[in-house]
């Protein structure tokens, strides 16, 4: 389950996770493993992934991205149809992209433009980025908070920092949006720096019936401190807020995605 899309979106198809409150942490932590297992299983459904961060004292302004949309793998090529926004304080710029028949297209300025084939989304042999991620490790001490097996089941965690920053940012490098996302600061830091760095940590995860990941939540609390390497980074700010979630709607079920009409050649929109 992985997939290139252009230059700027690759690997987005990924999975879900929720929250709620309390039941006990063995049982919790045999749930996590055998969700992260059957990742690859999920070959359509609705893509939400979302990273921001900000300051505590001005949470309006965030920095970072999001990419919503269907998509479909279970063909020979990925079909989809996802706006990637960025986020910088006040200003918002999107992107959209489709990829449908062995096709992709990039939407701007309300005309879309087709992408050569070298371009074109496939289903690609790299690990995925939700594998990579690696989210069954994040978890310090997994509850059952609420749900049923048989049903939807939601597990809530205090967070191993250290681990999940280490795969968001694999994640953020597989989708060439490390810049994107305000946490390149963090380039090269080693864990005692990042242990140093973040104050507290928390993720929740949702999962169906089916064993499939619903919905992925992390909050991240940086705390600046003199000891830590980001004093300098972020000077005058008295902390951080990291918010990441990824959500997959209606997993496995067929999606519809209609090639643009219209569309021109993307040397019209680059010139070259």
């Amino acid at each position: 389950m992985s997939f290139r899309l252009g230059a700027s979106a690759r690997y987005l198809a990924t999975l879900s996770l929720l929250l709620s409150t309390g039941s006990c942490g063995e049982d919790a932590a045999g749930h996590l493993s055998p969700v992260a297992d059957k990742v690859d299983r999920i070959e359509s459904g609705v893509l939400d992934m979302r990273l921001s961060v900000s300051a505590v004292s001005a949470p309006d302004a965030r920095i970072g991205f999001g990419i919503h949309g269907p998509f479909e793998l279970e063909g020979p090529s990925l079909e989809a149809d996802l706006t990637y926004r960025q986020i910088a304080g006040s200003e918002e710029a999107e992107v959209r992209f489709v990829a449908v028949d062995g096709r992709a297209f990039v939407e701007s300025d309300g005309a879309f433009f087709e992408l050569p084939v070298e371009d074109d989304p496939s289903t690609a042999e790299a690990p995925t980025a939700l594998q990579d991620l690696g989210f069954e490790g994040w978890a310090a001490d997994p509850t059952v908070v609420s749900g049923d097996p048989s049903d939807h089941l939601t597990i809530a965690s205090p967070l191993d920092e250290v681990s999940a920053l280490a795969g968001i940012a694999r994640l953020l490098d597989d989708l060439e949006m490390k810049e994107a996302s305000g946490l390149a600061v963090l380039e090269g830091l080693d864990a005692d720096a990042l242990e140093r760095s973040v104050s507290s940590g928390s993720m929740t995860v949702r999962i169906g019936s089916d064993d499939l990941l619903r919905e992925l939540v992390v909050r991240m609390r940086f705390g600046i401190d003199p000891s830590s390497p980001l004093a300098k980074v972020l000077e005058g700010v008295t902390g951080a807020e990291l918010l990441f979630t990824v959500e997959i709607a209606e997993p496995n079920r067929p999606v519809s995605v209609e090639i643009p009409q219209g569309a021109r050649p993307i040397s019209e929109l680059t010139g070259s």
